[in-house]
């Protein structure tokens, strides 16, 4: 039920972005004659990104979605990702979608201190990541809840992102 409710929901908010107006009579969710009054122009409208995993969720990203976004390990040996962008692509042929028209997102988990040699496998995973068309990849760095190991965290990655 909760895929179902899932797509149901980014059905209606798909279609008030893009075209003011909503018209679904779903299971869980309705929206009957639904009107976005202030609708964003269509050039500035926030994108809809789909966060999916599995097949039903990607079936939501492929046929709503600007942008699909998976969460990948920080594990260049992984084939996590690439397993990823082929469901992904498959399933944008199967509901007739171009799959160059969606933007690819990721989420990773970077160990900036470098605990026991992370550093290096993150940016080899990064570089990855790249190779294979990823148009973003937003990184969490774990730290302590410390105003100082927090900035401590950021440095890092942000020497991190200079080397790559």
């Amino acid at each position: 039920h909760r895929v179902a409710r899932f797509e149901e929901s980014v059905e209606i908010v798909a279609g008030l972005l893009r075209d003011g107006d909503a018209h679904v009579d779903g299971t869980h969710w309705s929206a009957v004659d639904a009107e976005l009054v202030l609708a964003p122009d269509v050039h500035r409208r926030p994108p809809i990104v789909v966060a999916a995993g599995g097949p039903r969720t990607m079936r939501v990203a492929a046929r709503f979605g600007d942008a699909w976004n998976g969460f990948v390990p920080t594990d260049p040996a992984a084939t996590v990702p690439t397993d990823l962008l082929s469901l992904l692509d498959r399933t944008c042929e199967d509901v007739g979608r171009d799959p160059s028209t969606i933007a690819r997102t990721v989420d990773l988990g970077v160990d900036s201190l470098d605990v026991r040699g992370a550093r290096g496998r993150s940016v080899e995973m990064l570089g990855k990541l790249g190779e294979l068309g990823i148009d973003e990849a937003r990184c969490y760095v774990p730290c302590d809840p410390t105003h100082a190991s927090r900035i401590e965290a950021i440095e890092a990655l942000a020497e991190l992102a200079g080397s790559i």
